[in-house]
């Protein structure tokens, strides 16, 4: 009985876990070592995988906010990091984004957005302003991003065309949450008919809302959520209520999630590589982990990693200080 009894807890526990695939002591190699750099974040890989884009700050982060500025890798048997002249950033969720054959990539600062050209290697302000939150339409032709300075007590989420150079759409949003505001995700839906988006139009919540591209229709996907990242075809968020918390999924023009895992101890997300692989986070208890999409497992990063993204191989890239390591593909 004693043997049926123990036999069943064993069970039970690993049927807990066994989304989680534990940590190993992989093996690392140094990548690139980032001139006086700290602290590297907001690690963003370009589609071809010779490429990365991050912000390097010379400090070690005081709390969960970092500032820092970008850095181009150039990846190959010699990696080079080349810092690029443009103001700082805050650590506030939004890596850079790239275009789906690598060449062009935009990323935001304290100025507001600069877009990258990956041939020439040259920086350019396209959008001036407060602004946060960043995505790229899946056919790289409109920008989305909040505008946090222009309109008072709102913030208006705004559709930029990038080859007129104009505003194609906004919405404005009242600011009535009372926290502090961390991060300000937005995703495009993989046909661009649409923007998802973590709202702060709440008192102690932030709703992930759908916004209507063409007709300018808004409507609640979930009361909270605290995490927000694509993948090749579909929406993920955390929903943090503790009713229904988990990682859910939203497939292509639903509007009703699918939870996918839970329990879920993440507090943010980002997509990363080619967007098979999603980075979740767990900022307080800094720990990280790489969920594949197509084979919907969690892995998670060795002990130590500051900031993780996927190359087009599998291959982990995280940060600790000023260096990127490399973990072979699980």
């Amino acid at each position: 009985m004693v043997n049926r009894i123990s036999a069943t807890i064993i069970f039970l526990i690993f049927g807990l876990f066994s989304e989680l695939v534990p940590s190993s002591d992989y093996p690392q190699k140094v990548l690139v070592r980032v001139p006086n750099a700290q602290h590297l974040f907001g690690i963003s890989v370009a589609p071809s995988g010779n490429s990365i884009l991050l912000y390097s700050s010379p400090h070690k982060p005081d709390g969960e906010v970092s500032s820092g500025t970008a850095v181009l890798v150039r990846v190959s048997s010699a990696s080079v990091a080349e810092p690029l002249k443009v103001p700082e950033a805050l650590d506030d969720l939004a890596a850079p984004v790239w275009d789906s054959d690598g060449k062009k990539a935009y990323f935001l600062t304290e100025a507001g957005i600069y877009s990258f050209d990956a041939s020439k290697r040259v920086s350019r302000l396209i959008v001036r302003g407060t602004l946060a939150g960043l995505a790229l339409s899946p056919d790289g032709s409109k920008l989305a991003f909040w505008d946090l300075g222009t309109a008072g007590s709102n913030y208006v989420l705004t559709i930029y065309d990038v080859r007129s150079n104009g505003k194609i759409h906004d919405w404005k949003t009242p600011v009535q949450f009372d926290g502090d505001q961390y991060g300000h995700e937005i995703e495009f839906s993989t046909d661009g008919a649409a923007l998802f988006a973590r709202t702060y139009d709440t008192e102690g919540q932030t709703p992930l809302k759908r916004f209507e591209v063409e007709g300018g229709k808004i409507q609640t996907i979930s009361e909270d959520c605290v995490g927000l990242a694509a993948s090749r075809s579909d929406i993920y968020f955390i929903r943090s209520d503790q009713e229904t918390a988990g990682l859910f999924r939203l497939g292509p023009g639903s509007l009703s999630p699918e939870k996918v895992l839970a329990p879920f101890d993440f507090d943010s997300l980002m997509s990363s590589g080619t967007k098979r692989w999603i980075v979740a986070m767990n900022n307080r208890g800094k720990r990280i982990a790489i969920y594949d999409t197509e084979t919907r497992t969690l892995a998670s990063v060795g002990a130590g990693c500051e900031d993780a993204a996927t190359l087009v191989s599998g291959e982990v890239v995280c940060s600790r200080g000023g260096e990127l390591f490399v973990q072979p593909s699980r």
